[in-house]
């Protein structure tokens, strides 16, 4: 996340009116991206048919490698990520295929396409076991969809923030929401 985060604070403090159409990163065509079936698909195979990914971390369990592609168009950014989490004996447990997107409206920056759908809702209102459908529905459609090497699926969403970042210093909220292998809320946190 800390590095979708700094792509997009480049492309942020662009003047929207320089760039109608750019594309930085690379994610595999979906009919490769849809080949991939968790529990049957090998690494081998996985990194085949998709290519090099754009990051791979790992720990003494499981590998992931993940794609993101950033691509800016008239009126938003469109983030996708693709991700593959594969254990030990080389064998993807699971995908992660998310498209998120940022409007440019003025000098407001919002994670919907609607730009009045988030509004900086309490974390009260989620509670642990929740369906992460269910927290989208409350809180639109998250900028981000991640995998994690654990198994967990963290999905983050941002407030409303000035694309004048650099210069006034203000941060947006991350509301970072984590889910389990099911799909069920286990943890929620704001960070400034």
């Amino acid at each position: 996340m800390i590095h979708l985060l700094s792509a997009l604070a480049v492309i942020l403090v662009i003047p929207s009116g320089l760039v109608s159409c750019s594309t930085y990163g690379h994610i595999p065509p979906k009919q490769q991206r849809d080949a991939i079936q968790p529990g049957m698909t090998t690494e081998d195979t996985a990194l085949k048919l998709l290519g090099k990914p754009g990051r791979t971390d790992k720990d003494s369990l499981r590998r992931r490698h993940g794609w993101t592609q950033l691509q800016l168009e008239t009126g938003f950014v469109r983030v996708s990520q693709f991700q593959i989490l594969v254990d030990q004996s080389g064998l993807v447990l699971n995908k992660n295929d998310h498209e998120g997107q940022i409007a440019k409206t003025g000098r407001v920056i919002t994670t919907t396409t609607n730009p009045s759908a988030f509004r900086s809702p309490s974390l009260d209102i989620l509670a642990p076991g929740m369906s992460g459908r269910e927290c989208e529905r409350i809180l639109g459609n998250p900028i981000s969809r991640e995998l994690l090497i654990s198994g967990e699926i963290e999905r983050v969403w941002i407030d409303q923030v000035s694309n004048v970042y650099l210069l006034t210093n203000q941060k947006p909220t991350q509301y970072i929401v984590t889910f389990d292998a099911n799909d069920r809320l286990t943890k929620a946190q704001t960070k400034h």
